[in-house]
Formats: structure tokens, sequence, C-alpha cells
């Protein structure tokens, strides 16, 4: 059982810092918590493969609306979506 605590351990530890990436990539961590995101990613392949694949990405959709972000009305429409997915 000790094997599946440790394995457990180890699968928070990647959804953690996987839910983390789009804040460090926007800059809008700790420098604490962005320090702790990179010592993961420094040690962690999967993890880090992630991270560059989500960096790319940003860049990509950065690029192709010519904006820093997420244009004002799909990001309207996601926030309304997340609240109708969290009420149920």
């Amino acid at each position: 059982m000790a094997g599946l605590g440790r394995q457990v351990g180890r699968v928070e530890r990647h959804v953690g810092a996987l839910e983390q990436l789009q804040d460090w990539l926007r800059n809008e961590m700790t420098p604490e918590a962005a320090a702790e995101l990179e010592a993961h990613l420094a040690l962690c392949a999967p993890c880090r493969t992630q991270a560059g694949f989500e960096e790319r990405f940003r860049a990509l959709l950065e690029r192709c609306t010519g904006e820093d972000g997420c244009p004002p009305e799909i990001r309207a429409r996601l926030i309304e979506a997340l609240r109708r997915e969290r009420q149920g």
C-alpha cells in the first residue's frame, strides 16, 4: 500500500503543476510559487513537455488574434460557460 501512496503523491504533484501552468505563463504567480513550479518542471519531463506545448500554443493564439490575451468576447463566453458548469 505504501507504493500506492507514493504514486498518488506523484500524480498530485503533476496535477498541481499542470493546473498552475497558465498562471506561470502569464507571470501571475508569486515568485515563490513560480520557483516551486520551475523546480518541478526542471525535474519532470512530462510536465516540462506540456509546459512547452502550452507556451507555444499560447504564442500562436496571440499571433493569430494580434492581442496579448484572449479576446474579450471569447473570455466572456468562457467565463459564462464555467459559471454554468459550476452551477450544475
